[in-house]
């Protein structure tokens, strides 16, 4: 088997990567999410998943014209020969690598949970102060069936201290037997952890939280998420990194605007 083709026609390919990422979401999704995104999204899949949409027809057009100015040209620049067991193995580990990739992905229930700097554990700031404020989770609902019957909690691997989490509304706070998820939807749970200001101090919320468990059971499934030590702290010093560098800017922008100063 061999292929012969210029640098138009790579060029057409390029363009068409982004579409084919589509197809392979389309494929794998046929809602057209991707779904591994919602988890934690590394840079090639968040640049992607940010192209305008307008992008995709305009791409494949000039893929498809650049492919077809290429096959009319005399001159190649490039020849690449390839047997057909070899082309018949890379398929075979593709359409096994998807196939694997996507049972995989199945497995993991009909609810995606996303993590950040503030999820699972909300930090808030008050002046120079930064702790707690919260157990706070996002999930959305990706299966064609809503969720129903569900009873949440985190509760402490270090006292066996249970935080109730309920889910977020409108600004209300509703208990979760009294809520449906229907598909399609993203949701948040909260438990606040009770004190004034921003919550309690990282070494307070340590000794009660170094180690917890996210809990969310539902109608004919359960997810379970732990979260060690080594997580808590990872997660905690990300959020004190990110606060403290938004308290900076915009003290740096409080402090460039012009106004009255202080004798």
């Amino acid at each position: 088997m061999r292929f012969t083709f210029g640098f138009p026609s790579l060029a057409g390919v390029l363009f068409n990567l982004p579409s084919l990422f589509q197809f392979i979401k389309w494929i794998l999704d046929w809602k057209g999410r991707y779904d591994a995104a919602e988890s934690g999204r590394g840079p090639m899949t968040e640049i992607l998943s940010h192209i305008p949409p307008w992008f995709y027809p305009v791409a494949l057009i000039a893929g498809i014209v650049l492919i077809w100015w290429d096959s009319k040209r005399a001159k190649r620049e490039i020849t690449v020969s390839i047997s057909p067991l070899a082309a018949a193995l890379f398929v075979t580990v593709l359409a096994l690598g998807v196939w694997g990739w996507f049972f995989y992905d199945r497995s993991r229930g009909p609810i995606i949970w996303t993590w950040d700097v503030n999820l699972p554990i909300s930090i808030g700031r008050s002046g120079d102060f930064i702790g707690v404020y919260a157990f706070q989770m996002k999930g959305f609902n990706r299966s064609d069936e809503p969720i129903t019957n569900i009873n949440t909690f985190v509760r402490s691997n270090i006292t066996g201290d249970v935080q109730p989490l309920t889910f977020t509304i409108k600004g209300q706070q509703i208990q979760p037997d009294k809520v449906t998820v229907p598909p399609e939807v993203s949701f948040y749970l909260l438990a606040v952890i009770p004190k004034n200001g921003p919550g309690i101090s990282f070494d307070e919320f340590k000794k009660r939280f170094a180690s917890f468990t996210f809990t969310f059971d539902y109608e004919g499934g359960s997810f379970v998420r732990k979260f060690n030590d080594r997580e808590v702290e990872r997660i905690l010093a990300d959020g004190e990194a990110f606060h403290r560098a938004e308290y900076k800017r915009v003290q740096q922008m409080m402090g460039d605007e012009p106004g009255p100063r202080i004798k």
